[in-house]
């Protein structure tokens, strides 16, 4: 049916394909199975979000988005730091464990329970005590409890590195903003 999307075999493989359009643009991508039944599932997915973009719900990001990560989206920050002349020291010392904690999750998946996760453990510290750490603990557990001025630095930071790449990984989570006392 036309306006459905399509799923088809190419040649020498047996992983199906599938292909849609989305604003007049014809996208093909893999289903990553070679059953029917779940890559019926998978283009049904895809025209869901298809459809919401149509309406206005979420906009449509594509393969290509869901597989930038947040490490990338810092690259291209440091990038762009860099031809405006505003890279400084402090900047990459507040990348680090902004970095570590979220350097190689897809960009898409950086949830706002996430951010708020990473905002506890920099205001009260990894306990040395403790063993079963999350993997975000085990990613902060060299940097200690900072104060909530330099938490709103490096939560900045990531604000701005998903507002430059918004066109491509959408909005990114809400961070909340702490209170400052001077």
């Amino acid at each position: 049916m036309w306006g459905m999307g399509s799923i088809y075999s190419r040649k020498g493989t047996k992983i199906l394909w599938c292909k849609y359009s989305i604003r007049g643009k014809v996208e093909r991508e893999s289903t990553k199975t070679s059953d029917p039944a779940k890559a019926r599932r998978y283009l049904r997915r895809r025209m869901d979000e298809v459809g919401a973009d149509r309406i206005g719900i979420k906009r449509f990001v594509g393969p290509m988005a869901e597989r930038i990560t947040v490490g990338e989206l810092f690259d291209n920050l440091e990038n762009n730091y860099t031809i405006r002349h505003k890279l400084t020291p402090q900047i990459r010392s507040k990348l680090k464990p902004l970095r570590a904690a979220f350097g190689t999750m897809s960009a898409l998946r950086l949830s706002d329970s996430v951010v708020q996760d990473y905002i506890r453990i920099r205001q009260q510290g990894v306990p040395a005590n403790k063993i079963n750490l999350s993997r975000l603990e085990l990613s902060l557990r060299d940097f200690g409890p900072i104060a909530d001025a330099t938490i709103n630095r490096e939560t900045q930071l990531l604000k701005q590195a998903f507002k430059l790449k918004k066109k491509v990984v959408g909005e990114g989570p809400d961070i909340l903003k702490l209170p400052e006392d001077n």
